[in-house]
């Protein structure tokens, strides 16, 4: 199978969340080390040395900015700006998405980085809380101290329906103010929400819990042993990634459980290769998986039917690292230090 090439050189993402869902063409989506505006199909990826713009039409750079910098987290994209975090989580740089120039920079510590499309949402310096930031400026445009927080960095973040979700709390943005607060054990390791309203959560332990709009537990389910790195919503079934570390690990599972916890199927794996990303993307009525190819040190990427786990098509084996975006029917993946493309529903190379 041949492959379009988008040149990239990538940095991993942390603390923003990839949803699958719906998609307009407007909006962005996020890969490992990229951003993709669906609507110009404009590729914004960091690199080892600072951030760049490519075309997905012409595989050029459209700019390129800030060679001295290395990339903490992001880049994400509010309005017209990117920010990246920086120099060991301790600065936030924001760039124009049309030219690459730097808007403004901001000395402010954070290991989360997650948007709307209207704020950056960041910890507050001390680690006590969490500030909307101007897209246009840096300036914080509103500020929520959260007891008990102080010090405490986030595992993740992400904005869904108004809400932020991260591992020590839960935001509801427009009315500021927190709605719910995590209990520090058992600890968790990823968020999903149900169309239904309900939240699910995965812990180290394999264990998912569910609780209604209110918060109030409803369920549990036991998706596998080991420690729950990925979790979305098939319709009204619960897809799940479990590995048997945290970071670090070799072995993994792929799990469909029907809503009151019964296994539909499961698709279990071993790789050389350090299994320590969201690997999947749910699209319609497939799900994309970066797993394990032919080589035990290499990986691919997999279109395999929700309903039943049978394999659509794969990839030949490489550097692929997840989770991948999906613009339309268009798939982009990390592999090594290139951007990827597939058609979803053929896994042919996209000819733009």
């Amino acid at each position: 199978m041949t492959m379009k090439i988008l040149t990239s050189l990538l940095m991993p993402i942390c603390c923003v969340a990839l949803l699958a869902g719906q998609r307009s063409s407007n909006q962005t989506e996020y890969g490992l080390g990229f951003a993709i505006s669906c609507g110009d199909r404009v590729t914004i990826r960091t690199t080892p040395s600072g951030v760049a713009s490519v075309s997905a039409e012409s595989q050029k750079d459209n700019w390129s900015a800030a060679p001295d910098l290395i990339s903490d987290v992001g880049p994400v994209v509010a309005s017209n700006t990117v920010a990246l975090v920086t120099n060991s989580f301790h600065t936030i740089y924001a760039f124009s998405k049309q030219t690459g120039k730097v808007r403004w920079k901001k000395e402010h510590r954070t290991n989360l980085l997650a948007t709307d499309g209207r704020y950056f949402y960041v910890l507050r310096p001390d680690y006590d809380g969490i500030a909307a930031l101007s897209p246009d400026s840096g300036e914080t445009v509103w500020s929520l101290q959260i007891p008990g927080q102080k010090g405490r960095p986030t595992d993740f973040g992400f904005v869904e329906n108004g809400f932020l979700y991260t591992d020590l709390v839960v935001v509801d943005l427009s009315k500021r103010m927190v709605v719910h607060t995590w209990p520090e054990q058992p600890a968790i390791n990823t968020i999903a929400r149900g169309g239904a309203g309900e939240i699910f959560i995965g812990d180290l332990s394999g264990i998912i819990t569910v609780f209604d709009e209110s918060f109030t537990q409803l369920r549990t389910m036991h998706a596998g042993d080991g420690t729950i790195i990925q979790l979305a919503l098939a319709g009204k079934d619960v897809l799940a990634a479990v590995y048997d570390h945290r970071v670090s690990s070799t072995h993994g599972q792929l799990v469909l459980m029907a809503p009151e916890g019964k296994q539909k199927w499961d698709f279990a794996f071993s790789s050389d290769h350090w299994l320590d990303q969201h690997p999947f993307l749910t699209v319609g009525d497939d799900v994309l998986v970066i797993e394990p190819g032919a080589a035990k040190n290499k990986m691919r990427l997999v279109s395999r039917k929700l309903s039943t786990g049978e394999v659509n098509w794969a990839t030949t084996d490489g550097d692929f690292e997840g989770p991948p975006a999906v613009c339309a029917q268009d798939v982009y993946v990390a592999v090594g230090d290139q951007i990827l493309s597939f058609d979803a529903h053929t896994g042919e190379t996209v000819k733009h």
